[in-house]
């Protein structure tokens, strides 16, 4: 989106827009319509949850770290216990620096929640550095760095990361029962009897 905010430009799946012309979102500095989009995922997260845990890629990773941070004053119940955050990003806007702080300083708030933080090596569009600054906003977090670029990997390795990560968020929950969670890449679905994952961002393309 231009700084016309009734002219809407590029692809319009994107959780905020860049209010600066020919911007991508890991590096505009103003995010327009990063407020509806955070009202919508609250409420969803109400309405169908509960959830137990939260995932998202590039931007919607992003939305789903501010979720984190600031759940809002009628947080889901129970809350959210772990995040899977892939090729997840700074925000820049100066508005964010409350819950994020600056990204070449410690920040202000450090959520107690576990959390996976995934980030490529040859990624263009996301820095790994920046990614391992947002994970400094989450008390537990776990990092995985692959050799690939802007995208969600697919090895067996990364898969059975995943798969322990999540299976011990469960182990971890007083009368959780343990989990085999089945990882898709066609829109990166996690499903399992006993964890539901509520997604962010649009549907990925494996390819």
């Amino acid at each position: 989106m231009s700084g016309d905010a009734g002219e809407v430009r590029g692809d319009p799946r994107g959780w905020w827009n860049a209010a600066e012309a020919a911007e991508r979102p890991a590096t505009s500095k103003t995010y327009v319509g990063l407020e509806d989009s955070l009202a919508l995922a609250r409420q969803t997260l109400q309405e169908h949850g509960p959830f137990d845990g939260l995932l998202g890629f590039s931007q919607g990773a992003t939305l789903g770290a501010l979720l984190c941070l600031a759940p809002s004053s009628l947080p889901p119940s129970p809350p959210l216990r772990f995040a899977v955050l892939v090729s997840g990003f700074m925000p820049r806007d100066p508005a964010l620096e409350p819950l994020v702080g600056m990204a070449d300083g410690p920040p202000p708030l450090c959520v107690p929640l576990p959390s996976l933080h995934v980030m490529g090596e040859n990624d263009q569009l996301v820095a790994a550095a920046s990614s391992r600054r947002l994970s400094n906003c989450f008390a537990d977090a776990t990092l995985h760095c692959h050799e690939g670029g802007h995208l969600v990997p697919y090895s067996a390795d990364f898969r059975a990361l995943l798969k322990d990560f999540v299976t011990r968020q469960g182990a971890a929950t007083p009368g959780a029962a343990a989990a085999t969670v089945a990882v898709s890449l066609a829109g990166l679905t996690v499903s399992d009897a006993t964890l539901n994952i509520a997604t962010t961002g649009p549907v990925l393309d494996p390819s």
